[in-house]
C-alpha cells in the first residue's frame, strides 16, 4: 500500500490515475478505504511479523507458548527428493501460533478451517482489489506508450 500513499501525495501520480478509465479509477478509489479496515491490519501484521520478516520477539514468544503447552513435544522434520516431500513441523507450529492464534485470534477448540476461511476471504478481497487496480493501471499506461 506504500505505492497508494505515494500516489496520494503526488499531483503527478494522481493525474496518471485520473487519466485512466473508470474501472481503474474505481479500483483505486477503493484502496484508501481498505487500508483503514481490520482485515488490512491483519494482512499487514502477517506481512511484517511472519510472512516477509520474521519478528524475533514474536517467534520467541510463540516457541515459549508451544513449549509451555507441550513441554515434551517431539516434531517431525523430513527431507526428500522433491520439495513436496519436505516437512518441517516446528515451522507449522510456530506459524499456527503466530497467525492462527495471535493474529487471527482463533481460540483453541474452534473449527480452524471455518474460522480462517472467513478471514482469508476478506484478505483475498483486499489483494484482488489491489491487483485489479495495478493491472488496469499498467495496462492503460503501457498501452498508451505503443
Amino acid at each position: 500500500m506504500g505505492v497508494i500513499q505515494e500516489i496520494e501525495r503526488s499531483d503527478r501520480l494522481r493525474a496518471y490515475v485520473r487519466a485512466t478509465d473508470r474501472q481503474t479509477q474505481q479500483s483505486y478509489d477503493a484502496l484508501p478505504k481498505i487500508k483503514r479496515n481490520k482485515p488490512f491490519k491483519l494482512m499487514k501484521l502477517i506481512r511484517n511479523k511472519v510472512g516477509f520478516h520474521y519478528d524475533p520477539v514474536w517467534v520467541e514468544g510463540a516457541i515459549k507458548r508451544i513449549d509451555g503447552k507441550h513441554p515434551d513435544l517431539l516434531c517431525t522434520i523430513s527431507v526428500g527428493q522433491e520439495l513436496l516431500d519436505w516437512h518441517f513441523e516446528p515451522g507449522e507450529l510456530v506459524e499456527d501460533c503466530l497467525v492462527v492464534r495471535q493474529i487471527f485470534k482463533i481460540a483453541d477448540g474452534a473449527d480452524v478451517r471455518v474460522e480462517t476461511d472467513k478471514i482469508l476471504d476478506d484478505l483475498h478481497k483486499i489483494a484482488a482489489t489491489f491487483v485489479e487496480f495495478a493491472g488496469h493501471f499498467i495496462k492503460h499506461h503501457a498501452g498508451a506508450r505503443r
